[in-house]
């Protein structure tokens, strides 16, 4: 596998603007568009009351992707599948400790493969079109970044696990194509945002497009992804990984790196899966 062509710190960003994003956006999760500024700070709060620097399951399902990535040395489909069943009973890797805000599209996916033990249990008509298999794409990035075509392939089967609709499988392995190349030539730059903001996938990106395009900077990014409301939770993890892609770990405010729930977990797993050469690529 070739060398990554991306650093370090754009590793780490990923990750991280990935948790940063869905923390920032959990706050604000379910309100109403009402131009205001996202406040300085991790507020916390929104629909699940949570702590500030807490995540929801867009973070969860990326950090399930992660462990098993570094477990297997490479794709493992039943092992991911098994991490999310333990998070949905137990509370593994939990914000709270707990399961909460599960995915509807994954809780369903879950007990199609407990009862078939098929792990691609994603529904494949066109009809599927939730957002949970864009939002969790930097592990796999990380993992098999030294070949695009590696990198897409495996995004789309980490998407088919719960969401395997021809138009997310496409989402999926062009975010990961955007996130291994770093082009921004690939970015569309939408003029409005979306007019609502839901488990929709072309909802979401295009919420986290258009606020990628809203000002320079991991943290204008954020501003404008998480005010836009509704599912503010999943655009801050799309356009947070991607601006971190873009801009680095360094330029993540350190007001919000030092409050961010298991900040250091989330590096430490982020540079193992940057050190990866998977088996299997």
């Amino acid at each position: 596998m070739k060398q990554k062509p991306f650093s370090e710190d754009a590793a780490r960003g990923m990750m991280l603007g990935l948790a940063v994003g869905d923390a920032l956006g959990a706050g604000q999760a379910g309100r109403a568009r009402d131009g205001q500024v996202l406040p300085a700070g991790m507020t916390g709060g929104g629909p699940h009351d949570l702590a500030p620097g807490q995540w929801t399951d867009e973070t969860v399902q990326a950090m399930c992707l992660a462990q098993m990535l570094r477990s297997a040395n490479g794709w493992d489909a039943e092992d991911a599948m098994k991490r999310f069943i333990n998070w949905r009973d137990y509370g593994y890797l939990s914000a709270t400790r707990v399961c909460f805000d599960m995915d509807p599209d994954l809780a369903a996916a879950l007990r199609r493969y407990e009862a078939s033990g098929i792990p691609y249990a994603g529904i494949s008509d066109a009809a599927d079109r939730g957002a949970g298999g864009i939002t969790r794409v930097a592990p796999v990035v990380l993992a098999y970044g030294g070949a695009v075509d590696s990198a897409m392939a495996v995004a789309q089967l980490q998407c088919r696990l719960t969401h395997a609709g021809p138009v997310c499988q496409r989402a999926a392995a062009n975010i990961a194509r955007l996130l291994v190349t770093g082009d921004r030539a690939l970015l569309p730059r939408p003029d409005t945002p979306p007019d609502r903001v839901g488990n929709d996938v072309m909802q979401v990106l295009h919420a986290a497009f258009w606020a990628l395009d809203q000002g320079d900077g991991f943290e204008a990014v954020m501003q404008a992804a998480v005010s836009l409301g509704g599912d503010a939770d999943r655009a801050g993890a799309l356009a947070g990984q991607i601006a971190g892609r873009f801009y680095g770990a360094n330029a993540i405010p350190a007001r919000w790196r030092e409050v961010l729930h298991d900040h250091d977990k989330i590096a430490t797993a982020a540079a193992d899966l940057y050190a990866m050469r998977p088996v299997d690529a």
